[in-house]
């Protein structure tokens, strides 16, 4: 037969508000807002432990706490488990987290239980006007039998730990988008996230990273005419950082690859030539590229520190290859029409592979 015992806690609730760090005071640590510049981002943010909390502070409008267990029995007669109050701070516009705290203590819970063996857990929300917990906390205790086989908590002062929340509201004018990055200790990018935003607009912070020496913000202004403003941020200290912006020219050097200049007479693949020699130190045959704009009489020659080629396979059209012997000492001459040749040479020895890429046969092409 189950029992249900019924409690009226009483307790009396105190809140302890704390901070996730308590940094030494230094240098401002971004302690003020400047003026905003013609791309209308600020000089430096909010964005110090310290500036994240006041901030988030200023934003409570709830203070909401609750009791639970596994064991709770619902909808019993007179139960109260919950509770949230409006907060209008008593100087307006001056937020006190003292008179947030204090707004706990002013219900009771009533409580019903089957088994009060069962851990029962206090939380604690301090929330926004949309329902986001700004600051939270929660502790747990269980109940303790009397000499009469009553039950109590264990202390008739139970005190709730209350912090800021893992992501803090921070706003940055200007900013349709924000970039999070996280950096090694080379100050190289590891890590790369966007921040999202609340109801409110404004992006939600991890409070963990505020003052991290390995953390930027990258703030971007989408404008309307297509082009986009960056600011940068160091988490470090709020402070804008400049962008660096820089221009190169590239080249790209294809291995395995020799290109002829166009409407070169004579094509010579050996010593000398420091595309033939790049590709003599790879070990590997190169493939030839020839470009002709009109109609000429091309020459064609190859040779290693050790060998003459005996010839080269060129694709004279979509039908394939076309064997060339070489004789050595000696130019092969072939006429090309206007057209991009790809040539394979024929060695004796090196870069040898099985297989062959049209039938050899004397003549000219």
């Amino acid at each position: 037969m189950k029992t249900t015992l019924s409690f009226l806690l009483l307790a009396a609730l105190s809140v302890s508000l704390s901070s996730a760090q308590t940094p030494a005071p230094s240098g401002g640590g971004g302690g003020s807002v400047s003026a905003p510049q013609p791309d209308s981002f600020p000089n430096s943010l909010p964005i110090s432990p310290e500036l994240l909390i006041s901030n988030a502070k200023s934003r409570v409008k709830k203070v909401a706490a609750g009791i639970g267990s596994r064991s709770f029995v619902n909808g019993a007669k007179g139960v109260q488990m919950h509770f949230e109050r409006v907060y209008v701070p008593s100087i307006p516009g001056n937020p006190d987290l003292e008179e947030m705290a204090a707004l706990v203590p002013l219900s009771a819970f009533v409580f019903e239980t089957s088994n009060p063996a069962d851990p029962i857990q206090i939380s604690v929300h301090f929330s926004d006007n949309t329902g986001r917990s700004l600051f939270e906390g929660s502790t747990s205790f269980k109940l303790v039998e009397a000499p009469d086989g009553s039950f109590a908590p264990p202390s008739s002062h139970i005190s709730v730990p209350v912090w800021p929340s893992g992501e803090l509201p921070l706003e940055i004018s200007g900013a349709d988008q924000v970039q999070l990055s996280l950096l090694n200790e080379q100050g190289e990018t590891t890590e790369v996230r966007h921040l999202e935003r609340d109801r409110n607009g404004a992006f939600l912070f991890p409070t963990w990273l505020a003052g991290q020496k390995y953390v930027r913000l990258t703030a971007t202004d989408y404008r309307d005419d297509g082009t986009a403003v960056n600011a940068v941020y160091s988490s470090e200290d709020g402070k804008r950082q400049p962008v660096a912006k820089s221009s190169l020219k590239a080249s790209v050097v294809i291995h395995n690859v020799i290109i002829i200049p166009a409407d070169t007479k004579e094509v010579y693949i050996g010593p000398g030539d420091p595309q033939s020699e790049r590709a003599f130190r790879n070990g590997t045959s190169p493939m030839v590229q020839v470009k002709t704009t009109k109609e000429a009489l091309v020459s064609f020659y190859a040779e290693t520190p050790s060998e003459v080629a005996k010839g080269f396979w060129i694709k004279l059209s979509s039908a394939g290859f076309t064997y060339i012997p070489i004789k050595e000492g000696w130019y092969t001459e072939i006429h090309l029409a206007r057209g991009v040749y790809d040539v394979i040479f024929d060695w004796p020895t090196f870069g040898q592979r099985d297989g062959a890429f049209g039938e050899r046969h004397g003549g000219k092409g």
